[in-house]
This record gives structure tokens, C-alpha cells and sequence, in this order.
């Protein structure tokens, strides 16, 4: 009886042996190794994203989108971009919330191809991408002349401010008034673009320089100014001549 008993318990210990020697194949990869199988959704733009850049700017555009993975992972898997062309393009997030983040996307004019990535698990790469259309519009055209005569009242303080539109009549196109300098032959010149007191006075507007004046061959060149002075030589200012090009501050 107890050899029986003896031999059973023995064969009992050889099965449980040999099982032990066998990997777990739930939840595990051929190896034996424990993995984590998740599966996630990327959420993203689903139309053509456009935008027109203002010729007056940097000649970059700039549009925002929001993108995200959805899963059931314990660790959410990171999204990744790839753009063609992707010369002068930059992608970087702004803000983030819940399971979103809205990302600006700067470029030059152009047709872009960007795809979303993300790796859930090994061997499970979800993707989604769309279209970004950056275009623009012809520069506006510049064309400025002098106003012969001025009348302002300067009330009780005898000062009144000075601004390019007084001056000047015509198209600005992209300039703006901090790209003129103006000079008033008044009671302080010193001031600039403040009249002081009453009275019949010269005024002088020119174009703010960004760039030396020497070798700058630019819409803006020193050669294309003029001086011009009113019958009463009692106003002088500068006349700009026609340009399609915009503002080129160098």
C-alpha cells in the first residue's frame, strides 16, 4: 500500500514538474514574456485645412488643429507627425486638454501632406493624415503723395499729433505709421511728430530706415524718394513712388 501510495506521489511531482516547464501563453508572446496588447484610435483633422497668408506679414502661415490618441492603454501612446515638403515647416503644441492638444503649424506657401502616427503596442502602428493648403495674395501696391496744405486746430494745449495719413493720400499698402519719421519745424522740433503752437510751419516726412542706406537697391531705396516744397515754400515732405513690392524691413 505505501508503495503505491509512494508511486502515485512521485508521478504526481514529474507532471507537475514537466507543466512548470511550460511558458504561460495568456497575455504573452511566444518567449513566455508578459506584453500588453491595447489598441488605440488617432483623432485628428478630417478635411483640408487652408489658410491665406497676409502678404503684409513674414511670408509664413500659421493655423492651429487639434489632434489626440484615443486608448485603452494604461499609458497613452505619443503622437507623431511627418510632413512632405518639410523644408521651413514647424509643428509645435499650445495647449493641451483632456485627450486633445491643438498644435500650430507654420509654413511658407504650399501643398503639405501630414500623417499622424502612434504605437499602441509592438507591432500595431495606427495612422491618420490630412492636407494643409497655404496660399496667398499679390502684395498691394504702394503709392504715396504729399497734401499741399494742412489746417489743424490745436486747441487749448497749442499741441496736436502729426500722423502719416495726415500727410500723405494714396495707397499705403502694407505700411504702417511706425515706418515713416516725421520732422515739424515748429516752436520744438525736438518732439517730432508733435505740432507745438500756431502758426504756418514746415513739416518733413521720410521712410523710417531699416537697412543702410548704402548698396540698398530694395522698394524702398534712398533714390526712390523725392523732396518737394509748396508754393508758399512754407511745407516740404517726400514723395514715394509706385512699388508693388511691401514692407522690407531687411
Amino acid at each position: 500500500m505505501k508503495r503505491g501510495l509512494t508511486a502515485n506521489a512521485t508521478r504526481l511531482l514529474i507532471l507537475l514538474l514537466g507543466i512548470s516547464n511550460y511558458p504561460v501563453l495568456a497575455n504573452s508572446d511566444w518567449t513566455g514574456k508578459s506584453t500588453t496588447i491595447c489598441e488605440a484610435t488617432i483623432v485628428g483633422p478630417n478635411t483640408t485645412l487652408s489658410h491665406t497668408i497676409d502678404p503684409c506679414q513674414s511670408g509664413i502661415g500659421l493655423l492651429y488643429f487639434e489632434a489626440g490618441t484615443q486608448s485603452d492603454c494604461e499609458v497613452p501612446p505619443s503622437l507623431s507627425f511627418e510632413v512632405s515638403p518639410n523644408e521651413n515647416i514647424s509643428i509645435y503644441p499650445v495647449y493641451e486638454h483632456n485627450e486633445l492638444t491643438t498644435y500650430a503649424f507654420l509654413a511658407p506657401e504650399g501643398e503639405y501632406e501630414v500623417v499622424l502616427s502612434a504605437v499602441p503596442s509592438p507591432d500595431n502602428e495606427v495612422q491618420r493624415s490630412f492636407h494643409v493648403s497655404f496660399t496667398s495674395t499679390p502684395y498691394p501696391e504702394i503709392h504715396l503723395a504729399c497734401n499741399d496744405t494742412l489746417q489743424l486746430p490745436v486747441g487749448e494745449t497749442c499741441q496736436v499729433e502729426i500722423t502719416p495719413d495726415m500727410l500723405l493720400e494714396g495707397e499705403f499698402g502694407c505700411l504702417e505709421a511706425s515706418d515713416f519719421v516725421i520732422a515739424i519745424s515748429d516752436e520744438d522740433p525736438s518732439n517730432g511728430a508733435i505740432l507745438d503752437g500756431a502758426g504756418l510751419f514746415k513739416y518733413k516726412i521720410t521712410r523710417e530706415e531699416y537697412l543702410a542706406s548704402e548698396g540698398f537697391s530694395g522698394p524702398f531705396a534712398i533714390d526712390l524718394w523725392r523732396s518737394s516744397t509748396s508754393g508758399n515754400a512754407q511745407m516740404s515732405c517726400c514723395l514715394l513712388y509706385t512699388s508693388p513690392s511691401p514692407r522690407d524691413r531687411g
